[in-house]
């Protein structure tokens, strides 16, 4: 749902600003003609006061790229529940997987396997909020075991599951 709203808000800004699109997708615009300087940056300041941004340049370009192939990884689905990450990786983008991981590094200032942690962690606390036991969310997430879960979510957050639970559920619901 957020990335249909991302979405929705994009096309509103490229045709408050002028600019003629032919496709926009999460993380991708493709324009028939270049845009001037002037819609660019009018666009680039509708993008940042809602919190999204222009990604330009090769290497940051590829780090998107990175980021979206490894949704499933994060996720726990597919093949890349059978696959070594490095694997995963490198066969979605054709690229070594040294190459990706210094780029990625490079650009985030954090390793590949650091930010699927992070992310893997982000998914634990969603799926946590919605009523889930840990033994479902990891095998959802495909953790080795509901202790290795445990023990990542503490070294990550700073905080037990139980505790995260006690004061996550115990706030009253954000309305958008």
């Amino acid at each position: 749902m957020q990335g249909l709203r991302c979405k929705l808000y994009v096309m509103h800004a490229l045709d408050d600003t002028g600019i003629a699109y032919h496709n926009v997708d999460i993380g991708r615009i493709e324009l028939p003609v270049e845009a001037s300087d002037e819609q660019l940056q009018a666009l680039h300041q509708k993008l940042e006061a809602a919190g999204l941004g222009i990604i330009s340049g090769k290497r940051s370009v590829l780090v998107e790229k990175i980021k979206a192939a490894l949704m499933p990884i994060i996720s726990g689905e597919g093949e890349a529940r059978r696959t070594k990450n490095s694997s995963f990786l490198s066969s979605i983008l054709h690229y070594d997987y040294t190459y990706l991981a210094n780029v990625f590094s490079a650009v985030t200032g954090t390793s590949i396997e650091q930010y699927i942690i992070q992310q893997r962690i982000e998914k634990v606390k969603q799926y946590l909020c919605e009523g889930y036991s840990l033994t479902e969310i990891s095998y959802k997430l495909n953790y080795c075991s509901v202790a290795h879960l445990s023990k990542q979510f503490k070294k990550v957050t700073g905080n037990t599951v139980s505790v995260f639970k006690k004061t996550a559920l115990s706030q009253p619901p954000v309305s958008l």
